[in-house]
C-alpha cells in the first residue's frame, strides 16, 4: 500500500512538473500580427531635450525602441494612437509612433538622447491662486 501511495506521489509530483515547464515555454508576451519575436530588453539612460530622465527599461526590436506607457506618461509624452506590443503585462509603445520626435542611441555610453516637439507633451494647466 504505502509503495503504490509513493508511486502516485510520484506521478502526481512529475505532472506538476510538466504543466510548469509548460507554461514557462509561453512567454507572457503579446506582439502585433506579424511581429518577429526577437525582443532585446536594454538599460538606458534617458534625455529629453538635454534633460536627463531617468534609467529605463526599452525594447529592441528590429532596430526599433519601445518605452513603457508608464514612462511615457511619468515623462508626460503623449501616447501614441496605436497597438501597444504587451510584455510582461506592460505596454510598450514604438518610440517612431511619435511623430516629430527623434533620437539618437549612442550604444558606447547607452544614452538615448531625444528631442520631443511641445506637440507631443501632455498640457498643463496652471492656475493663479
Amino acid at each position: 500500500m504505502a509503495v503504490l501511495h509513493r508511486a502516485y506521489t510520484c506521478i502526481l509530483i512529475y505532472i506538476r512538473l510538466l504543466l510548469v515547464s509548460m507554461l514557462m515555454l509561453n512567454p507572457s508576451i503579446s506582439l502585433a500580427e506579424g511581429t518577429p519575436f526577437d525582443i532585446e530588453e536594454v538599460f538606458l539612460d534617458v534625455f529629453i531635450n538635454d534633460q536627463r530622465k531617468d534609467t529605463v527599461l526599452l525594447l529592441r526590436n528590429e532596430g526599433r525602441l519601445f518605452a513603457g506607457a508608464k514612462d511615457l506618461q511619468l515623462w508626460r509624452l503623449r501616447l501614441p494612437d496605436i497597438n501597444p506590443l504587451t510584455f510582461y503585462d506592460e505596454d510598450f509603445y514604438a518610440l517612431d509612433a511619435l511623430t516629430g520626435l527623434t533620437s539618437k542611441l549612442d550604444e558606447s555610453t547607452q544614452i538615448l538622447a531625444m528631442r520631443v516637439p511641445p506637440r507631443l507633451f501632455e498640457s498643463t494647466l496652471l492656475t493663479g491662486q
